[in-house]
């Protein structure tokens, strides 16, 4: 039998809940009450946000040190970080281009399972001028050994050699400036 007259609350941010073990995590809930039989009924449903406020601090923390891209209002990030395992990498380049304003980022993204990719993201400003993340990564992927490719606005590729990780990222920023230049 359906539930009769069901309502929801979502509570998205500003809890603290605890674990049994007494340790507190980041949390948003979503509370529904519910008929049943005659009764009212409530279910909640707790969410750990931990790992999404630590990626969200992350992204504000690369955009306040990136470099100007061309002037002081566009921003090119150039970065190496480590996510956790299991980490959606496009979800995390969505919220990075997002946070940029206007610009281009360039990243080596380490996961603690072992694996690792080269993101790139690029603002609808700067790819209307020429600027496209799938020629970034395609850049920095094929320094390393490897290839990759994507749409105008994020992309990502494949890391052949570790060790040329640094040297492939400078690669891609020296092409975003290049090109950045030209199409102003």
């Amino acid at each position: 039998r359906q539930p009769e007259g069901n309502q929801s609350l979502w509570i998205p941010d500003g809890l603290d809940a605890v674990r049994a073990d007494g340790d507190t995590f980041a949390a948003e809930a979503t509370v529904s009450r519910f008929e049943m039989n005659g009764q009212s009924l409530f279910a909640l449903i707790l969410r750990n946000i931990s790992e999404r406020r630590e990626a969200e601090a992350r992204i504000r923390s690369l955009i306040d040190e990136a470099g100007p891209l061309t002037s002081e209002q566009t921003r090119l990030v150039r970065a190496e970080i480590e996510l956790p395992a299991g980490s959606d990498v496009a979800a995390f380049g969505d919220q990075l281009r997002s946070g940029l304003g206007s610009g281009a980022a360039i990243v080596h993204v380490r996961t603690a399972d072992g694996k690792g990719s080269i993101l790139s993201v690029v603002t609808d400003d700067w790819i209307r001028r020429g600027l496209k993340a799938g020629d970034l990564v395609r850049a920095a992927s094929q320094a390393t050994g490897s290839g990759g490719g994507g749409k105008p606005h994020l992309a990502q590729g494949g890391v052949g050699d570790p060790s040329r990780v640094s040297d492939a990222l400078d690669a891609a920023a020296s092409l975003a400036k290049e090109t950045a230049a030209s199409g102003e």
